[in-house]
């Protein structure tokens, strides 16, 4: 399998990934509009304390849940960042590798850094995938509306299915630089 196609597989996980990204900054505000909703109609019923154990509290619980999402996903941002930067690439390609699909090269002609850099990203992806089963167990817990849950799902199978191009590559060992 030549480089190219690696590249294309590569960049489409990481298209990937900044989707669910934008999608989910959406998801806050439409949750945050809906917690607020449900909330006013048990306000609007008078003070049952039963009714009251199911109020969302959302200012403290999804800022918190919310923020170790997106330190995952800055982690993993910044950790491609400093990847495509020490396989010779330039600050403007690192940053937005999307628009250099063809220009990038993932690939370093030293082993050891692309030892290394498996390493590295390997660490990043399980460390995101820790923030992200926090989060979730955090908001299942304390909540018992599963709206949220679903974000959570979605960011665990994205981050899964970032492992598919790391498999690839280190399963077969006939890359051709073309």
């Amino acid at each position: 399998m030549n480089i190219k196609k690696y590249k294309k597989l590569f960049f489409s996980f990481d298209l990937l990934l900044n989707i669910v990204f934008f999608l989910s900054l959406f998801f806050i505000f439409v949750y945050i509009i809906w917690a607020k909703n449900y909330n006013k109609q048990f306000e609007d019923t008078g003070s049952m304390p039963l009714l009251y154990m199911k109020y969302i509290n959302w200012r403290h619980l999804y800022p918190i849940s919310f923020s170790l999402i997106y330190l995952s996903i800055f982690m993993l941002q910044f950790t491609k960042f400093v990847i495509l930067l020490r396989n010779k690439n330039g600050i403007l390609k690192s940053l937005f590798p999307i628009f250099f699909i063809n220009k990038i090269n993932i690939l370093n002609s030293n082993l050891k850094i692309n030892k290394n850099n498996f390493i590295a990203f390997f660490v990043i992806l399980n460390i995101s995938l820790l923030s992200i089963l926090i989060s979730a167990i955090f908001n299942i817990i304390s909540d018992s509306v599963y709206w949220s849950f679903i974000v959570f799902i979605i960011y665990f199978g994205t981050i899964m299915i970032s492992y598919i191009p790391i498999a690839f590559y280190f399963h077969k060992k006939d890359i051709t630089i073309n």
